[in-house]
Formats: structure tokens, C-alpha cells, sequence
């Protein structure tokens, strides 16, 4: 039996070092794609113990050309940070083989710029396959991070707080239309002002981020705050260069920009009083609007698109082609 047993550890410890080694590698992968041309090479780890022993396992790496163990002997606290994340990381990888899933709260908060650039550029190469939810209270890093993340389709979103509704999420656009057309149904004026004026903000970014419309550069966030009066008056600019056919429908964007006034009025503390008939008035042009741009095909569905451009016929389209308009490029 004590042969049996000997066997079985020295066997059971080589199929460690098996699964060890294969980990140390994607462990080091990672970890040299956040740290690319530093002197700490080759992590990995190893396991303590003779031969017919296992007592244990460590961390080991190179530093200018030397092994050196425990990492925190040269490692600073940001360098140890990204070892643990490549760690964790390469765990996911190993035995999270069925969900594909991965939560990531605030991890970056002691790296250094670098390293927070390309831990995003890790996560969007490496793990593309993965469903990732990815909180920070960064600013900096998050705006880099959305810039990536909208090329990737994800959502993107900021939690919010108050003392009325403590913890949550702004509203989406399609949550903001059923709260518009619920309380235009139900006749409550007062709370309508900011939805529809949300609302008619969304949307003109989409058509104006469709339509390719230039807008003076803004730095970062700032550049997320476009008014609809300076979108308004670009989009016009564009659909009179650009297309006759738009033109002919620009009544529909000047009615936008009247009614745009009932939004602004709503949207700060001041007396105005709209009656329900302005707002309703307001939102049927705003839906009007979305339809000049967006193909009404249910199963399609979606805008048209200057990446849609029909080089023969010189016209932009919508995904099914049924929903066009003649464009100057």
C-alpha cells in the first residue's frame, strides 16, 4: 500500500506540474502584454517539495537574467496588481471553460496609466468571446474604455445616485419612449420635459453618428454632451449638401427645432406651462423624425447609413436596402 501511495503522489504531482506549467504560460502571457519590454520575464509557478512530496507552490520570475522568488522582492505594488489580474485571469480561463463569464469591480485603481491602457486592450483582444461586466470609478479610464467598448457593441452606462431613488442606472432609450408615450396617455404634462428632450438628444447623435455629420471637436466627455440645437442646425448643414431627396423633408427638421424650444423651456426652473396638445405635437415630430431616418420593415428596423453607400446608384441605404435616399459623398 505505502508503494501504491508513493506512486500515485509522484504521479498525481506530475500531472500538477502539467497543469501548472500550461497556467504559468498564459499567466506570463498576460502579464508581459501589460508590461511589454520590462526586465520581469518568464513568471511562473513552481511547486515545493522532494520528489515524492508536495508541500506547496510559489512564484518565481527573471530579473535581469536571474530567478528570483517571492514576486514582492522587486515588484512594485501596480506590478503586483497586474500579476494578480493575470492570475485571476488566467484562472477564468482554466476553469470557467462553460460560462464564459467575467466580473470585474474597480480592479484598476492602483495601476499606473500604462498598465490601465493596456489591461482594456486585454480584455477586448483576449477575451472577446467572454460576457464582461467591467465597473470603475475612474473617469479617465472609463472614457478610454467607452471609446473602445462602442466599436465592440457593448453597453455602456453610468450608475448614478440619489437621495430619492438611491442606487441606479439612467434609463434607456427605449424604457424613456414607453415613460413618454405612458404619461402622454395619462395627460401628466409636468414630468414630460426631460424624457422627450432626452429622447430627441439620443436620437440625433444616432443620425448625426450615422449620417457622418461634423461637429466642432470637443475633448472627451464633453464630447458626449452635444445640444440639439448644434446637432439640429449640423444635420441640416450635411442634408443640403448631401441629398435632395432629405431636403425635400427639411420642414420635418425645422419643426424639430421649433418645438426643441418647449424642451429646453421644460428642462430648467422657469414658469412656462405647456398645454398636453404642445407636447403631444412635440413628440409627433420627434417620431416623425426617427422615421425619416430609421427603416419602418419590422424585420429590419435599422437606419440608413453612410457605411451603406451604393456607389452605382449614389444613394445611402438602410440594412435591408428597402429604405434609401440619393447621397452626396
Amino acid at each position: 500500500m505505502e508503494i501504491i501511495y508513493n506512486e500515485f503522489v509522484k504521479k498525481q504531482k506530475e500531472g500538477l506540474e502539467i497543469f501548472i506549467s500550461t497556467f504559468s504560460g498564459q499567466i506570463n502571457e498576460f502579464y508581459q502584454f501589460m508590461n511589454p519590454g520590462e526586465q520581469f520575464q518568464e513568471l511562473k509557478i513552481i511547486t515545493i517539495g522532494e520528489e515524492d512530496e508536495l508541500n506547496g507552490i510559489t512564484i518565481q520570475y527573471q530579473y535581469n537574467g536571474s530567478w528570483v522568488s517571492p514576486p514582492q522582492k522587486y515588484f512594485s505594488e501596480s506590478h503586483l496588481n497586474c500579476f494578480g489580474l493575470s492570475f485571476f485571469l488566467a484562472s477564468v480561463i482554466a476553469f470557467n471553460k462553460e460560462n464564459k463569464f467575467l466580473f470585474l469591480d474597480d480592479v484598476i485603481s492602483s495601476f499606473d496609466s500604462n498598465h490601465r491602457i493596456r489591461f482594456a486592450n486585454l480584455l477586448f483582444e483576449k477575451f472577446a468571446d467572454y460576457q464582461i461586466i467591467l465597473l470603475t470609478h475612474e473617469n479617465e479610464w472609463f472614457q478610454y474604455v467607452s471609446q473602445l467598448a462602442k466599436r465592440k457593441n457593448w453597453l455602456i452606462n453610468e450608475i448614478k445616485w440619489s437621495d430619492a431613488d438611491g442606487t441606479y442606472l439612467e434609463d434607456k432609450p427605449t424604457d424613456i419612449r414607453e415613460i413618454i408615450e405612458t404619461n402622454l396617455a395619462k395627460g401628466n404634462v409636468d414630468i414630460l420635459g426631460n424624457p422627450i428632450r432626452k429622447y430627441l438628444e439620443h436620437l440625433l447623435k444616432e443620425i448625426c453618428s450615422n449620417l457622418e455629420v461634423k461637429v466642432n471637436f470637443r475633448m472627451n466627455e464633453w464630447n458626449e454632451k452635444r445640444m440639439p440645437d448644434e446637432l439640429l442646425n449640423e444635420l441640416k448643414s450635411k442634408i443640403n449638401k448631401s441629398s435632395v431627396e432629405l431636403k425635400a423633408q427639411m420642414p420635418i427638421i425645422d419643426r424639430i427645432i421649433n418645438s426643441n424650444i418647449i424642451g429646453n423651456l421644460l428642462s430648467h426652473d422657469n414658469p412656462f406651462s405647456p398645454k398636453l396638445g404642445d407636447l403631444k405635437s412635440f413628440w409627433a415630430d420627434l417620431i416623425e423624425l426617427q422615421k425619416l431616418f430609421y427603416c419602418q420593415d419590422a424585420a429590419c428596423n435599422k437606419p440608413v447609413l453612410v457605411k451603406h453607400y451604393d456607389t452605382v446608384e449614389k444613394k445611402i441605404r438602410c440594412g435591408c436596402g428597402k429604405m434609401s435616399y440619393d447621397w452626396k459623398v
